[in-house]
């Protein structure tokens, strides 16, 4: 199997953010996938490509993606794709606006030393919270993601009523399948990959047409697998220590990462944090960008 890392990463703006980032990722070591939403103006190409010396760097074709449909799962299904013929050892899941809080040594160490372990976030529940998602059809959720206009949400609401009242269960042909929910940011195997892929008509068939199951997908097929023993983290207190990546929802949603959080990133046990926002605060970007830079210059 290839020792190296394939980084999969769904960007939509802020793309200084997103060259630092390739920048930071750029090392022989690893391969980056990277797709860009197809509605994104005044995408730095040259820019973005010359991040790059060490990597290989493949840019996926562009689709929209609406945050809660199913074109999200798509598009994470098409990463993979892209780079499963790669067999890496780990395939990591970012958005655009991700930064790594450690230097590739550091990073590529963890993964040797947990090798065959899958870094899923999964916040156990009882599957009340994951069944409204599968339940019913959303027909709409790909052109307006989470927030429907009025008009859109009028006609959803009606389309929900009729379904309750048809008695439609898109779950009674999968009884006793647990139902698990958690982020959809992960660093799995090439194995774990290898399911994933093998399933993508069972994906499909499930997932299309639900709602805000990018947040679901991964972890149903987990659930419900003997990877589910693979488990980094096996914890039922919502904890990113599962995927190694540092995500603040107490402050916002998710918190964007300022200058007075340097030390508290720096200093953390995590491998990736998000979110971070040029226009909200450049400094604290620049000021990790320089700190790893600096590390990998040396090395």
């Amino acid at each position: 199997m290839n020792a190296k890392h394939a980084y999969l990463i769904m960007a939509h703006n802020q793309f200084n953010v997103l060259v630092k980032l390739l920048k930071l990722l750029d090392d022989s070591r690893n391969d980056i996938y990277v797709h860009i939403d197809i509605r994104a103006d005044n995408v730095p190409w040259s820019e973005l490509k010359s991040a790059v010396k060490k990597s290989t760097l493949v840019f996926v074709s562009r689709n929209k993606v609406s945050w809660g449909g199913y074109n999200g799962i798509h598009c994470e299904m098409e990463l993979l794709k892209a780079a499963f013929q790669g067999k890496y050892a780990y395939y990591h899941l970012l958005s655009g606006v991700d930064l790594p809080l450690k230097s590739q040594d550091e990073i590529h160490s963890f993964f040797d030393q947990n090798q065959g372990r899958e870094f899923v976030h999964v916040e156990r529940t009882d599957g009340s919270d994951v069944i409204w998602r599968m339940k019913w059809y959303y027909p709409f959720t790909d052109y307006y993601g989470r927030h429907a206009p009025l008009p859109l949400a009028v006609i959803n609401r009606i389309l929900l009523l009729c379904q309750k009242l048809l008695h439609i269960n898109r779950l009674r042909s999968t009884p006793g399948l647990l139902l698990w929910k958690g982020a959809n940011w992960f660093s799995i195997t090439y194995d774990f990959a290898s399911y994933v892929v093998a399933n993508e008509k069972w994906i499909e068939h499930h997932f299309r047409y639900t709602r805000n199951c990018d947040e679901v997908f991964l972890q149903v097929l987990i659930a419900n697998s003997d990877f589910k023993s693979k488990l980094y983290y096996t914890g039922n207190d919502n904890n990113y220590i599962s995927i190694m990546r540092k995500i603040d929802w107490y402050r916002g949603t998710p918190y964007v990462y300022r200058t007075q959080d340097y030390d508290e990133l720096m200093n953390s046990p995590f491998m990736f944090a998000r979110k971070f926002d040029e226009e909200t605060d450049d400094k604290i970007i620049n000021m990790i960008f320089h700190t790893l830079d600096r590390h990998e210059s040396k090395a």
